[in-house]
């Protein structure tokens, strides 16, 4: 939440920043104007380096959280993806996601249940289907936020 705050207020500080430079070359030549905008511009860069930071940080904080859970297991003796269960003092058992998704695709309850229904991959065929294709929304929300990510690198 807070890294889309951040994205979200370097995209505002740009589109402010890009309106302004359209005022001053359409010719208002106004002193106030330049200054609003090295502020906006000095702002930029603050965020710009906020979010490296950020990045820098969730990066470290993660990796010391896998350390902890690798020396935690080690102790035990056990995998690391079972340590958290044995503490609880009962049992444990370790799975694998992929191993997870195999036993529920593996499993049809009800071959008469359509399971499109809760696949959102099937959404847009699902209401083209159904006759719904006006209602189809085109994400370009994530165009800018990809945009954005490659002009920060």
């Amino acid at each position: 939440m807070n890294i889309e705050t951040m994205f979200f207020q370097h995209k505002t500080i740009k589109m402010a920043i890009e309106r302004i430079m359209e005022e001053i070359n359409q010719g208002a030549a106004h002193p106030r104007l330049f200054e609003v905008m090295s502020q906006l511009q000095d702002r930029l860069t603050t965020v710009t380096k906020t979010q490296a930071n950020y990045m820098l940080f969730l990066e470290d904080t993660y990796k010391k959280m896998r350390s902890e859970v690798d020396s935690r297991g080690d102790q035990a003796g056990l995998p690391a993806s079972s340590v958290n269960a044995l503490q609880s003092g009962e049992y444990y058992v370790t799975a694998g996601t992929k191993n997870i998704m195999k036993e529920i695709e593996g499993e049809k309850l009800d071959q008469d249940f359509d399971n499109r229904l809760t696949n959102p991959n099937e959404k847009n065929s699902l209401m083209t289907e159904r006759g719904l294709e006006h209602l189809i929304q085109k994400d370009e929300d994530d165009e800018d936020l990809n945009s954005t990510i490659f002009e920060i690198i």
